[in-house]
């Protein structure tokens, strides 16, 4: 009985008109945890990515100051008091440093979103050819039983020969194997059936394809290490453009007012990303290097240069630029790869295809003798046991088409894995 379920089963996989759309067939990969990790990915990039994006920055910073004074009665021994500072930074144009993090988070985006789409096209094609194979092992049994009913009755053949002795013991012998072995593979059959409803139980739960006519062919496009190998040339030309920035001087200007005693503000901006930084700054009471008659600062202005001219700036260009080389010499070898293995994959779906012709023609073949023999069968010139053999015959050619057919599924969804296209995208 359990048999008969799960070949049931496999029978209304493929083909049943109250099978669930495909649609709806993949929609529930969309719990699997590999899917939901790489969704989580790429949500976290994309969040990050957000972040780099915002037009300002808020730091602050507070603290408590205690100090110990070389001073003489009646002045005190140690004064103490609190400090505290707020910067606001603005971004209104991605310059510099900060375009490289914005050029970088934008990177990992894209990395992530590949990372996707890579796993979810990895995943419909598993669970499409879960399903295929389910129906597989279900025609797998047919043939095992039909084998194992030919089995036993040559068998039963057997003994009433051998008991009339028309056959000698060793062909007796030989049809208690044959039977065995046939007893066998029907056992195995069954255990392939259920392990075939685990697997695709394991990726969609109880969903069933419906009708399914394969995708075309896809047109060749960047596979997943293409894309990567861009992306990698990307992040070299960012390190590349930084570490030029390194070995130019950089230019600031700094403006602070003194409002009171306590308190200041200030305005500054360098030629390094152009990000103006507003301060404000409060400290009780505000040390001052000055001495009490002295005039109390009120505004200041900076202008200043820095720059770093170390051998090790300059190590750092040479080797970006080095980096940058090894990338673009990367990325031409994963266009060569991809195309050869792109080339290697056609010809192997075009083999496929040859392979479900030839099969085809050993069906009709094996339809054709079995309806000779059933003819002869009619006529009294051949027994049941030879029409029962011919249609186990046919049953085989069936079972090695649809191999042949899924083999030639195999060989397609290996090129979508290879351009990493999930199938839910093709097929709208």
């Amino acid at each position: 009985m359990r048999a008969r379920a799960l070949l049931l089963s496999a029978a209304l996989l493929i083909g049943s008109a109250s099978a669930q759309s495909l649609s709806v067939f993949f929609s529930r990969l969309q719990d699997h945890p590999s899917l939901e990790a790489a969704r989580s990915q790429l949500k976290a990039a994309e969040t990050q990515a957000a972040g780099t994006r915002t037009l300002y920055g808020v730091q602050g910073r507070a603290g408590y100051n205690w100090a110990e004074l070389d001073a003489q009665p009646p002045l005190p021994r140690s004064a103490d008091g609190l400090s505290a500072s707020i910067d606001l930074t603005l971004k209104p144009l991605p310059f510099g440093d900060n375009a490289d993090a914005v050029a970088r988070a934008e990177l990992a985006v894209q990395q992530a979103r590949l990372g996707y789409r890579q796993a979810l096209a990895t995943l419909e094609a598993q669970a499409l050819q879960a399903a295929y194979q389910l129906q597989l092992a279900g025609e797998a049994l047919t043939v095992a039983r039909s084998g194992e009913q030919t089995a036993r009755a040559s068998l039963e053949a057997a003994r009433v020969q051998a008991e009339r002795g028309a056959i000698p013991t060793a062909d007796l012998r030989s049809a208690e194997t044959a039977y065995r072995e046939a007893q066998e593979r029907l056992r195995s059959a069954e255990e392939n059936v259920t392990l075939a409803e685990v697997s695709l139980r394991s990726l969609v739960g109880d969903a069933t394809p419906g009708p399914v006519e394969l995708p075309a062919l896809p047109a060749r496009t960047s596979t997943p290490e293409e894309l990567r190998a861009r992306i990698a040339l990307e992040q070299a030309r960012i390190a590349l453009n930084s570490a030029q920035r390194g070995v130019i001087p950089t230019a600031s200007l700094s403006y602070t007012n003194y409002a009171t005693d306590t308190s200041s503000f200030g305005l500054s901006v360098d030629s390094r990303n152009l990000a103006p930084k507003l301060n404000y700054s409060f400290e009780d009471p505000r040390q001052s290097t000055l001495g009490s008659s002295s005039p109390k600062i009120r505004q200041t202005v900076t202008l200043g240069v820095a720059f770093d001219f170390s051998p090790a700036t300059y190590a750092n260009l040479d080797a970006a630029q080095t980096s940058l080389r090894a990338a673009e010499a990367d990325l031409e070898a994963a266009r060569r790869s991809a195309d050869l293995q792109a080339t290697s994959l056609e010809v192997a779906y075009r083999q496929a295809e040859r392979q479900i012709d030839l099969k085809t023609q050993a069906v009709s073949d094996a339809a054709q003798a079995l309806s000779e023999a059933q003819e002869r069968q009619r006529l009294g010139l051949l027994s049941p046991l030879a029409v029962l053999r011919a249609s186990a015959e046919l049953a085989q050619a069936r079972l090695a088409l649809q191999q042949a057919q899924f083999d030639r599924l195999g060989k397609l969804l290996d090129i979508y894995r290879h351009y990493a296209l999930p199938l839910s995208e093709v097929k709208k």
